[in-house]
Parts: C-alpha cells; structure tokens; sequence
C-alpha cells in the first residue's frame, strides 16, 4: 500500500516521452530510458507487456477487487468488530485499509488511492504541455476529492474529517 504510488509512477513511466534536437534531427525518446525511441517496437512491446497491463492491474484492478472485497465482508458482517458474524481476520489483513472510516465507507481508501494514481498520471501525461495543464487538472482533482469529503464526511472522528479538508486546501493552495 505504501509503495503503491511509486509502484504506478515507475509503470507510467513506460509512456513517458521527451523531445531532444532540433528541426531533422529531432527524436522522441523514452524519458527512462534514452536509448528507446518512443513508439518504435521496443516502446510499444514496452507498453503493450508492462505499461497498459501493469496500469490496468494497478489502477484498476487491485483498487476495485479490495473496495469490492470489503463491502462483501461489509454485507456477510464480518468486517467490523460490532457486526454479529465478525472475524478479526479482515481486521488483520485489510484494517489499514478501512480503520477510522465510518461502517459503510469501508471502500473510501480506494477513493484516496485512485487520486494518488491520478496525480501521478498526470505528472507525466501532460508533461510535454508544461506546468500550466498540470497545476489545472491537479486543481480540479483536488476540487473534486474536496467536494467529495464534504460530500460524505467518511471518518469516524469529525476531526479527522475537518483534518482530511485542511489537507486538500492546503494543497489547493500551494497549487
């Protein structure tokens, strides 16, 4: 969990492209590797094995299986210690995962992580655009996850909920 932004950073890289020289002598190559010109074979064997499977199971996949996990524990009342049918082995492998959430928000961690990989995903697809789209769409991310924690206050404790706000604002603001 704590390596899962760096894990889809190093994936997202394999779509990672920069442009050197000028005018003829201008080639594409591989932010990670400058020996890989972008969209030749190499690239897109590159892509097709690594980066599009590894987005796919890291973005998607993981994210949703665990969300989809813990509702069904959820549901089976098993997850929380006050449900009638609970076993402390959900507790012990996914309790990082949904402690301090209120019963039913089980899944907002997901929430939290989909939004790191969106950063990270923009970091480096609007690259090549320069730091203007960046801070815009990093913004409007950020907006969103705001709205959100308004929305649906998840945390137990109120303050950790007025903390999560600050948080967001407080990134809002440094953008």
């Amino acid at each position: 969990y704590t390596l899962f932004p760096s894990v889809v950073n190093r994936i997202a890289l394999t779509f990672s492209c920069q442009s050197f020289g000028r005018d003829e002598a201008q080639k594409s190559l591989l932010t990670e590797a400058l020996s890989v010109e972008c969209y030749a074979s190499e690239h897109w064997a590159m892509m097709t094995s690594v980066g599009i499977p590894g987005m796919l199971v890291y973005v998607v996949i993981i994210p949703a299986f665990i969300a989809s996990l813990l509702r069904k524990q959820r549901h089976a009342l098993t997850l929380y210690p006050s449900q009638e049918n609970y076993q402390s082995k959900w507790t012990l492998r996914f309790g990082f995962m949904f402690a301090g959430y209120k019963e039913g928000y089980e899944w907002w961690e997901t929430v939290v992580m989909l939004r790191k990989c969106l950063f990270v995903l923009l970091a480096i697809f609007l690259k090549p655009y320069g730091p203007a789209p960046q801070v815009v769409a990093a913004s409007l991310i950020l907006v969103v996850a705001l709205s959100a924690e308004f929305q649906y206050l998840p945390y137990q404790d109120k303050e950790h909920d007025r903390i999560e706000r600050i948080g967001i604002q407080a990134c809002l603001l440094q953008l």
